[in-house]
């Protein structure tokens, strides 16, 4: 319960922070064009808005040259305040990898991207040497078969190219089934989620040790 409410004092201070800075950036933009506010938005009284100067909103303050000095300083230390008093009840700072408990499923996911940048970076190292070298790759696996000790080898090689495209290939596919509202519940997830590991590992051992 505690961390519950926790949370939802945190999410309310977030609110009322990110209210205030759109606020202060948008007195910031009424100051610099007065003239495009112009009877569309009632935000200031034209006596309270100072000369136009240059300005720019970042993302956690507005500052500007032009925004009212009492307004700088309001912000600020409601700033200050907002990130002490979090800092005082020890709250995480989101994302925060420390207080997540590893799960099977952003194991995949983590996996999935892994294994995209696998094959990326395979086809990319297996191009370098397509081009300098003299002869075509079959004649250099030609060669290496005849060793006992290079069958293993180019078996193993084999493994470690088919393993990333048939799981990627097959996790993609099993995307393309939530993208459509399938597979989404926790058990689906799972079960779906076994099932693509289990024929990845299968069909790249047949990769592995077929004779093409």
């Amino acid at each position: 319960m505690i961390q519950i409410r926790d949370s939802v004092l945190f999410v309310l201070d977030m609110a009322m922070f990110s209210s205030l800075m759109l606020k202060n950036c948008l007195r910031s933009s009424v100051s610099l064009y007065p003239s495009a506010f112009s009877g569309k938005l009632n935000v200031l009284p034209s006596s309270q808005l100072v000369n136009p100067s240059p300005g720019v909103c970042q993302a956690r303050l507005c500052v500007s040259g032009g925004m009212d000095a009492k307004v700088q300083k309001i912000a600020k230390s409601e700033k200050v305040e907002f990130w002490e008093k979090n800092k005082n009840l020890n709250r995480p700072v989101s994302p925060h990898m420390t207080i997540y408990s590893w799960q099977y499923t952003n194991s995949l996911s983590i996996t999935h991207r892994a294994t995209g940048i696998m094959m990326y970076g395979g086809l990319l190292a297996l191009a370098v040497p397509y081009i300098a070298l003299p002869y075509m790759f079959p004649a250099y696996i030609q060669y290496l078969t005849s060793f006992a000790a290079g069958k293993v080898f180019l078996g193993a090689v084999k493994l470690s190219i088919s393993l990333p495209v048939t799981y990627h290939a097959l996790n993609g596919i099993r995307h393309l089934f939530w993208d459509a509202g399938y597979g989404l519940t926790l058990e689906q997830l799972k079960a779906s989620g076994y099932l693509i590991v289990g024929t990845s590992v299968i069909l790249s051992l047949i990769l592995a040790v077929v004779k093409f």
